[in-house]
C-alpha cells in the first residue's frame, strides 16, 4: 500500500494552526527516498501541493512523481483544539495517473497532546477490481525536532514499521533526516534500515494572517 509521511505531517500541522481566514499556501519539496507508512513508493521524488484553511476547515492536494506516473492526493476536513488537545477529522484520497497503484479512500482521525500525536485511519483500496478494507494506526512522540513513530496495519492489510529522526527548519526550508524500519509484511526491503532525507519550502499564496 501506499499517505505519506509528508501528508500526515501536513494534516497534523493544520490540526493545531487553523488561525487565518481564507489562508492558501503552497509547498514544494524533494525526498531522497519516498516512503509512506513504512513502504517504499519511489527511490526519490519531487513533490508539491496547495492547502486552503478557513476557521478550522481545510482542503488541499499533494502530488508526487512515483516510479510509474504521478500520485495525486486530495484531502479535506475540520481541525480544532481543546486547551492542549488538538484534533483533526477528515478524508484523504490517493489517486494515480498510471498503473503504479489503484485508488485508496480513507477517513482520518488525528489527535495531539503536547509531545504525542495519534492517527487512526479506516480505508478501502479499490485493488484493481478486488477491493480490500484496512485499518491504520500510528503513534508518534517528539521533542525539540527529534521524533519516534510506530505505525501498524490490520484487517485485509498487515504489517508494521518504525520511523525515527530529526526535523529542523534551516532558513526558509524545512528539512528532515530519518530512518525507516519495516517488518516482514511491508515489501521486499523488509527488515532493513533505510535512511531518508527530505527538504521542502512553503509559501503563502493568499492570506496568512500577517501583520
Amino acid at each position: 500500500m501506499q499517505r505519506k509521511h509528508y501528508l500526515f505531517l501536513a494534516l497534523a500541522l493544520l490540526g493545531v494552526r487553523a488561525e487565518a481566514e481564507n489562508h492558501v499556501t503552497g509547498n514544494i519539496g524533494f525526498m531522497s527516498d519516498y516512503f509512506f507508512r513504512g513502504i517504499e513508493q519511489s527511490s526519490s521524488t519531487a513533490n508539491g501541493g496547495v492547502d486552503w484553511e478557513n476557521s478550522g476547515f481545510y482542503a488541499g492536494t499533494w502530488l508526487a512523481d512515483v516510479d510509474d506516473g504521478i500520485e495525486y492526493d486530495l484531502y479535506g476536513g475540520y481541525s480544532g483544539s481543546f486547551g492542549e488537545f488538538g484534533y483533526t477529522i477528515g478524508y484523504t484520497g490517493y489517486f494515480y495517473s498510471d498503473s503504479f497503484d489503484d485508488t485508496y479512500n480513507e477517513g482520518n482521525l488525528l489527535l495531539s497532546w503536547r509531545f504525542l500525536d495519534l492517527e487512526y485511519s479506516r480505508g478501502r483500496w479499490e485493488g484493481f477490481g478486488d477491493e480490500q478494507d484496512y485499518n491504520f494506526f500510528a503513534a508518534q512522540v517528539g521533542w525539540e525536532g527529534l521524533y519516534l513513530k510506530y505505525g501498524s496495519f490490520s484487517d485485509d492489510f498487515d504489517g508494521s514499521y518504525w520511523q525515527g529522526g530529526y526535523e529542523r527548519t534551516v532558513g526558509d526550508f524545512d528539512t528532515a533526516l530519518y530512518l525507516v524500519y519495516q517488518d516482514d509484511d511491508l515489501g521486499p526491503d523488509s527488515n532493513e534500515m533505510n535512511l531518508v532525507f527530505e527538504i521542502s519550502y512553503s509559501f503563502d499564496i493568499f492570506g496568512g494572517g500577517g501583520d
